[in-house]
């Protein structure tokens, strides 16, 4: 069965988190993501409902700094 572009946003964001450990950009992420999930194009509002959402689920845990 097929992965629906949420799981595949969600995989990759987890994956992220475990090789980066510490500090990161926006545009780190973004360029992360876009190499695991194959999509060339996505909101960038994407990624931030798929992190609050790991969040919520207890999966992830981080902070965001100014």
């Amino acid at each position: 069965m097929q992965k629906t572009r949420a799981e595949q946003f969600r995989k990759a964001i987890l994956k992220f988190f475990k090789q980066k450990k510490g500090n990161f950009t926006s545009p780190q992420l973004i360029k992360f993501v876009q190499k695991e999930t194959k999509f060339e194009w996505f909101y960038p509002d994407t990624l931030l409902r798929e992190l609050r959402q790991l969040r919520q689920d207890k999966k992830l845990n981080y902070e965001v700094r100014d």
